[in-house]
């Protein structure tokens, strides 16, 4: 699903360099915020080591 959806908007000409995927459905700014905030560590640290991260409100999934 992922990747369609890279591949659907991101353009052929446009190299992708690194992706932070948000899949936390509808969630206020506020929870968003928080989730950033309390994985901001593991968030740095998976994506310097890969391209593609999904956030999600339970965990935070590396893609590739």
């Amino acid at each position: 699903m992922i990747k369609f959806i890279v591949d659907a908007h991101i353009p052929k000409k446009l190299s992708l360099y690194k992706l932070i995927y948000i899949s936390t459905g509808n969630i206020t700014n506020k929870q968003l915020l928080k989730i950033f905030s309390h994985n901001i560590d593991k968030i740095v640290e998976f994506i310097s080591e890969n391209r593609l991260i999904e956030i999600t409100q339970e965990s935070i999934v590396v893609k590739g």
